[in-house]
C-alpha cells in the first residue's frame, strides 16, 4: 500500500512541478524514484504483490541474472525488482506513451543499469503507426484502443512484435515476459517466438472489459497460455469502480478455473512445467496478494 500511495503523490507532484519547471520537475522525479527503490530494498514495504511472488521463484531456482521484457513498463515499478547490487538482469523496457513521467523515468534507470528502452507498442504485427489512447484520470490506462470514457487521442505510435525485436537483438532466450498493454496482451503473446524460445515466467493481465470488443476473453487467454506449455495461476482483483485509485485484491487460483465476477481485472502468472517447484507453487495458493 505504501509504494502505491508514494506512486500516487509522485504524480500529482510531478504534473505540478512540469507546468512550472520541467528541469526541477525531472530532479524531483529522480529523487521519488530513487526513493522507491530504498523503500522496497530495505523491505519496508507492506504489499505481497503478483511482482514479488514471481521474484520469489527465481530466489527459489536459485537465479539472479538473465532477460526481462517488461511490456508496457511504464515508470518501471515492475523491473525495479530485478535491479538489485548482487545480481545481474538485462531489461528490456517497451512504453510506448509519450508520458513525460514515464519517459523521464524509463531515461533515469537506462542511464544507470542496464536497462534497454523500447518506445515502441508491441503487438502481433511490426510496422504500423497507430493511434494511442491516454487518460487525464489515470497514467495507467493509456492504450492502443480506447476503453473509458475519458480516453483521449495522443497521437500515433509504431507497433512492432516481439518475433522481430527478439531477432534483430539476437537474443537466444527470455526469463521472464511481463506484460501490462490495457487489453493487447493477447496480441503481443502471438508476436513472440514461440518456435524457438519458452520465457520461463509469464505475468499478463486480464479483463473482459478491454478485450471482448477486441476479439477474447480472459478464458481465452487462459488456455492459450496453457497449450503454450505453463501452469498457470490467476490473480483476481475486484472490478475496478474507477481508475486512479487502490484497487482492491481478491484472490489466487489455478487456471483452469473460473472468475468469481466476470467483470474482475487482474494477472495471470504463469511457470514453465517442466520447472519442477511444487512446494513454491502450494505455497502460492495460500498467499494473500494486496
Amino acid at each position: 500500500m505504501l509504494i502505491k500511495l508514494l506512486k500516487k503523490q509522485v504524480l500529482n507532484s510531478f504534473y505540478l512541478l512540469y507546468k512550472i519547471n520541467k528541469r526541477l520537475a525531472k530532479y524531483y522525479l529522480i529523487l521519488m524514484l530513487k526513493l522507491r527503490r530504498q523503500i522496497r530494498n530495505k523491505s519496508f514495504f507492506e504489499d505481497v504483490t503478483e511482482a514479488n511472488l514471481i521474484k520469489l521463484f527465481f530466489e527459489k531456482i536459485d537465479q539472479k541474472h538473465g532477460v526481462v521484457l517488461d511490456i508496457g513498463a511504464s515508470t518501471g515499478s515492475f523491473f525495479e525488482n530485478y535491479l538489485l547490487k548482487n545480481e545481474s538482469w538485462k531489461i528490456y523496457a517497451f512504453e510506448p506513451d509519450p508520458n513525460p513521467m514515464k519517459q523521464e523515468a524509463l531515461e533515469y534507470f537506462k542511464s544507470k543499469f542496464d536497462v534497454t528502452v523500447i518506445q515502441k507498442a508491441c503487438s502481433n504485427k511490426s510496422g504500423e503507426d497507430i493511434p494511442f489512447f491516454t487518460s487525464p484520470v489515470s497514467t495507467g490506462i493509456s492504450s492502443l484502443t480506447p476503453f473509458d470514457s475519458t480516453h483521449q487521442p495522443a497521437g500515433f505510435v509504431q507497433t512492432i512484435t516481439l518475433i522481430d525485436f527478439i531477432n534483430s537483438s539476437k537474443l537466444g532466450f527470455v526469463d521472464l515476459l511481463k506484460i501490462d498493454t490495457e487489453g493487447h496482451d493477447l496480441f503481443v503473446l502471438k508476436g513472440f517466438p514461440w518456435d524457438r524460445i519458452k520465457p520461463k515466467v509469464i505475468m499478463c493481465e486480464f479483463e473482459n472489459k478491454k478485450t471482448i470488443s477486441l476479439g477474447y476473453t480472459f478464458q481465452d487467454l487462459g488456455v492459450y497460455l496453457l497449450k503454450k506449455g505453463y501452469k498457470v495461476f490467476v490473480s483476481e482483483w475486484y472490478p475496478v469502480e474507477e481508475y486512479g485509485p487502490v484497487h482492491q485484491w481478491r484472490t489466487l487460483k489455478e487456471f483452469p478455473t473460473v472468475l468469481d465476477d466476470d467483470s474482475a481485472t487482474g494477472n495471470f502468472i504463469c511457470f514453465d512445467k517442466t520447472i519442477e517447484q511444487d512446494d513454491y507453487f502450494a505455497q502460492l495458493l495460500i498467499t494473500t496478494v494486496c
